[in-house]
């Protein structure tokens, strides 16, 4: 690379000149063939650029078939009508080839079904050779999941995946530690995890070396549902009676369900689970307890998106829709409802999986949708439709999640506020639902705050990234034939062509999308423009349902353009402020304590450099003139 290069590489891209932006969309101009023929050394590396754009169209074509999931039957039709073409000629005749697909995949029996180990150092140094790391990053704390995983509808085969992730890197890819095929789950979880705890207990003694730096595990996390979780502690289900994981709470049976009222019972420690103090808790010996450095009761987390998502909150809407008479909405309410929340769609940023639903669709929702409803549409269209009681039980469900996934650190009296909040909650739905609702999801809440302080904000301890990467991975099955082989060599195909390269400080910063030249501009502000920026978490555009954002002097601003500012020397950002206008609500504490507010639209045009923008925000139209704008808190973009 040339020094120039390597200066332009090395700046920011918001401090770049204009001439920069202008230069980097332009065609470069092929010198003469005059000019090459009169120079031996430009023919020479004429011949290594053809060479190279071979081996490049090679890479891109593995890149291509993998990444798009094409079968090899179709790969090798390819390559027959690809290698009758002269230069293309060198090409593999067979898919297998082309892609370095491994010929065998070590498989070995456990129990009725197959099992694979393919390890946690190897993924851990997959992932740190993804993405770049500072020689200060030693220590890495890890995430794993286990879950089950139907393959098909039409038969009862399951795979049980063991899923890593480095919580202590930010967006950390998932990978696969282990995998499980069976037509039933593991008959013995002790058998399923041995590999997985001889691993991980090495790794804490030992840690491993990768390019020259030494790593060491500082923490480990699981993270699975209460099904999942009860398989590999060998511990009750969430019907039994003695199941909660943080206490010895005594659930009771009330018209034929299972009941957990008490919430001043005593906590479970490490020590009172290795020793099976409370035996009524444990349904056998597991090989868990064998791992070093863990605390069996922290470390397993309450995970957010099955209890709060899947569980209370979809609970919270069932009672609404086919509850009892005293707290169940009128079939015109329900039709209302909906309809207000559908409206919502034009409004939801790009951010989120999914759009709104309507609610008689509710049995299909995900889980992404009823967090969605949660954090932001369900405080916006449920005020008219609610009663007091019921509206300040579920606002203190909101404002208490909504704390626990912002970065608290550091401010313990806030998670403990949000601690308190849930509990309230706990009491209250049992009040005005009937206490025989009060279910294992809903005891459970009075423990989610705890999760804070071991992980962090929920969502450094939510399966929501590895629901994500299990879809990929049943997307990836092309036959129900040895789902385990298929699946580790498709694998194995991505990691030996698709590997990226270490991330560049460049890709860190602000990419701007979507050149233009129809303004609007302020003074100074000029071209290049552009109706589009990535920042590291979020977009922005000028699209109304990516417009709105915050700056770090807490402004609001509504997004108009993007574009080189000559006086500031650096790209900005053109919009309109809002002006605060109050709360969106008071109780269980002002809605401004969270960063949601009802503003309105100023008319000046202002411009501010893109380095200010800090969060992005969620818009939604409040009455004639105003609009309520709450801070974007989550991603579903992994």
């Amino acid at each position: 690379m040339s020094s120039s290069n390597a200066d332009v590489r090395g700046m920011s891209p918001i401090m770049l000149s204009p001439e920069y932006y202008e230069s980097s969309h332009q065609e470069e101009t092929p010198s003469s063939p005059e000019a090459e023929s009169s120079k031996e050394s430009l023919n020479f590396a004429k011949e290594h650029e053809d060479k190279f754009s071979l081996d490049s169209f090679k890479n891109d074509l593995s890149y291509w078939c993998v990444n798009e999931n094409i079968n090899h039957k179709s790969v090798n039709s390819l390559l027959k009508i690809l290698k009758s073409v002269p230069d293309l000629n060198s090409l593999p005749d067979d898919a297998r080839t082309l892609l370095k697909t491994p010929r065998c995949t070590a498989v070995r029996p456990l129990g009725s079904g197959e099992y694979i180990y393919l390890g946690i150092e190897n993924g851990l140094k997959n992932t740190l050779k993804s993405v770049q790391v500072s020689g200060e990053i030693t220590e890495l704390k890890l995430l794993i999941n286990i879950d089950g995983l139907p393959v098909s509808k039409s038969s009862g085969g399951q795979m049980w995946p063991q899923l890593g992730k480095i919580r202590s890197i930010k967006s950390s890819p998932v990978f696969v530690i282990g995998l499980y095929y069976g037509n039933e789950k593991p008959s013995d979880s002790n058998e399923f995890m041995s590999s997985l705890v001889d691993e991980l207990n090495f790794l804490f003694e030992n840690g491993f070396y990768l390019n020259g730096l030494s790593f060491k595990l500082s923490h480990v996390g699981f993270v699975c549902d209460m099904p999942a979780k009860a398989f590999v502690l060998k511990i009750k289900g969430h019907t039994g009676f003695f199941s909660c994981t943080r206490c010895t709470v005594e659930g009771k049976s009330i018209n034929n369900r299972m009941c957990f009222t008490d919430l001043n019972c005593s906590s479970r420690t490490h020590e009172s689970f290795c020793s099976m103090s409370q035996e009524e808790h444990h349904i056998g010996a597991t090989v868990l307890t064998s791992l070093n450095h863990i605390d069996l009761i922290s470390s397993f987390s309450l995970d957010y998106m099955h209890l709060v998502c899947l569980g209370v909150m979809k609970k919270l809407i069932l009672l609404w829709l086919k509850g009892e008479l005293q707290y169940r909405f009128p079939h015109r309410q329900v039709q209302n409802l909906s309809d207000r929340l559908v409206s919502l769609k034009k409004f939801i940023p790009s951010e989120f999986a999914r759009k709104p639903r309507p609610l008689f669709e509710v049995s299909r929702w995900k889980a992404t949708e009823f967090r969605q409803f949660l954090l932001y549409t369900g405080v916006v269209v449920l005020p008219p439709f609610l009663s007091s009681e019921m509206m300040t039980n579920f606002m203190s469900l909101h404002v208490s999640l909504t704390i626990l996934l912002k970065d608290n650190k550091g401010q313990q009296h806030i998670t403990d506020y949000a601690k308190a909040l849930l509990k309230f909650f706990v009491e209250g739905f049992g009040k005005i639902y009937g206490k025989q609702f009060v279910s294992q999801n809903v005891h459970g809440l009075i423990h989610l705050a705890d999760d804070v302080s071991t992980f962090g904000p929920l969502d450094e301890c939510s399966a929501f990234p590895f629901e994500s990467y299990m879809q990929m991975i049943k997307k990836s099955l092309r036959k129900s034939e040895k789902p385990v082989q298929q699946f580790v060599r498709r694998l194995k195909e991505k990691e030996s062509i698709c590997q990226s390269e270490p991330r560049s400080p460049l890709k860190d910063m602000p990419t701007l999308k979507k050149k233009h030249e129809d303004g609007p501009l302020t003074l100074y502000c000029q071209n290049p423009q552009y109706k589009e920026i990535v920042l590291d978490n979020f977009k922005l555009s000028t699209v109304e349902q990516d417009s709105c954002c915050g700056l770090k002097d807490k402004t609001i601003v509504k997004v108009k353009n993007f574009c080189y500012n000559s006086k500031m020397c650096c790209m900005v950002v053109v919009g309109r402020t809002f002006s605060i206008v109050g709360d969106l609500y008071e109780k269980p504490t002002l809605s401004s304590n969270l960063g949601t507010y009802v503003v309105k639209l100023n008319t000046t045009l202002k411009s501010w450099p893109v380095s200010e923008i800090e969060r992005k925000y969620v818009q939604f139209p409040h009455g004639k003139d105003s609009f309520i704008v709450i801070p974007l808190i989550h991603s579903d973009i992994h």
